[in-house]
C-alpha cells in the first residue's frame, strides 16, 4: 500500500513540475530571444490608432502612444 501511495505521489509532482514549466508567462518568448529590439517609425499619424513601421524586423503596428507598440509584431506575421 505504501509503494502504491510513493508512486502516486511520485507522479502527481512529475506532473506538476511539467506543467509549471510549460505554462504561464515565464520570460521572454523564444522568437523574441536574441533579436534586437524593435525601432518603431511613425508612418501615419491622422487617426486615433498611429500606425507604425520597425525599422529592425519590418513588421507593421498600432498604437495610441507616440512612441509606438510595446511589444514586437513579427511573430503576428505582420511584416512588410
Amino acid at each position: 500500500m505504501a509503494l502504491w501511495v510513493a508512486l502516486a505521489v511520485l507522479a502527481a509532482a512529475m506532473i506538476w513540475v511539467r506543467m509549471g514549466r510549460s505554462g504561464g508567462d515565464t520570460g521572454p518568448s523564444r522568437a523574441s530571444r536574441g533579436r534586437k529590439k524593435c525601432r518603431w517609425r511613425l508612418v501615419d499619424d491622422r487617426r486615433a490608432l498611429m500606425e507604425f513601421h520597425c525599422d529592425t524586423c519590418k513588421a507593421a503596428g498600432y498604437s495610441r502612444s507616440k512612441s509606438g507598440p510595446e511589444q514586437c509584431k513579427r511573430p503576428l506575421g505582420g511584416g512588410l
